[in-house]
């Protein structure tokens, strides 16, 4: 009885530990995000923040994540920094397809939805990823 009472301990300080810890980085996320003076610094924290969150926030952080990207792809002509912005924007795609997936399934029709758009998105602004 000791030793399940000792387990059962353990097991719920350890994910206790582990929720406090991907709050803790979250916050540290969103704060040096509302500090950043730098759009590029500020997709590299909205990827962070998407790799950091659980699940069910992705959508939220890619989709500011791919505004972002086209907000600044609308106001450069230079072509590495819109192969870097591309490259953010292919990423917050990505990652909100998986949320799709997880939320909704893999034959699902927001997801098919979500793919068409990210098509024509790509097609019509010639950045194609």
């Amino acid at each position: 009885m000791k030793n399940i009472l000792f387990i059962l301990f353990v097991t719920v300080f350890v994910l206790k530990q582990s929720f406090y810890a991907q709050n803790r980085t979250m916050d540290s996320l969103n704060l040096a995000l509302k500090n950043a003076k730098h759009d590029t610094t500020r997709l590299k924290i909205y990827v962070e923040l998407c790799d950091a969150c659980d699940i069910n926030d992705n959508l939220k952080y890619s989709e500011q994540l791919i505004a972002l990207a086209d907000k600044l792809l609308s106001r450069t002509k230079d072509s590495l920094q819109r192969e870097k912005l591309v490259k953010f924007k292919a990423k917050g795609f990505d990652i909100s397809s998986v949320y799709y997936i997880h939320k909704e399934g893999a034959n699902s029709k927001k997801l098919i939805d979500h793919l068409e758009t990210v098509n024509k998105k790509s097609l019509s602004s010639g950045d194609l990823f």
